[in-house]
């Protein structure tokens, strides 16, 4: 017997759902949500987090320091929220 699958999602269909408070990320056509973070984890990103920004207002280059929730496009079909992320150059705030 063989299990049904869901069909795959579109990019475009993945960016016109509603926006939502859940980590919701696409990865090759499938939506996955992730559970609530726990405190711990929720503590280690902010430490993380607290480091790089001192660490990019330290460097020569603009360099950028994000966090969730923000989707990134890491590749077609795949746009994941990372917890933080780096970006070179600074990134516009529009």
């Amino acid at each position: 017997m063989q299990l049904a699958r869901s069909p795959l999602v579109s990019e475009e269909d993945f960016l016109s759902l509603p926006e939502s408070l859940d980590k919701i990320e696409l990865i090759d056509g499938e939506v996955f949500v992730a559970p609530s973070l726990t405190y711990e984890h929720q503590w280690l990103v902010q430490e993380v987090q607290v480091a790089l920004y001192i660490w990019a207002k330290a460097h020569t280059e603009p360099v950028t320091v994000g966090h969730a929730p923000s989707d990134i496009r890491f590749a077609p079909g795949r746009i994941l929220q990372p917890d933080l992320y780096v970006a070179s150059g600074k990134v516009s705030r529009d």
